[in-house]
């Protein structure tokens, strides 16, 4: 889990799909994630409650990319 640990990744579009994939495989490896999102902040809430119960920190930030 190590891998990315001290680092954080910066991820557009984050909070479903391919994206949401990336943040969940960046979080496993260690980075702490921030990812933006379009519509639904439900979903990006709930994905950031997810990678915070990996011991990692994440944000999501409503934004139009």
């Amino acid at each position: 889990m190590s891998k990315l640990k001290n680092k954080t990744a910066f991820i557009t579009g984050g909070s479903r799909g391919i994206g949401a994939g990336i943040v969940r495989q960046l979080a496993a490896e260690g980075a702490d994630v921030i990812f933006t999102y379009v519509n639904s902040e439900q979903r990006a809430s709930e994905l950031v409650s997810e990678i915070q119960a990996l011991g990692v920190r994440a944000m999501a930030i409503k934004a139009d990319t």
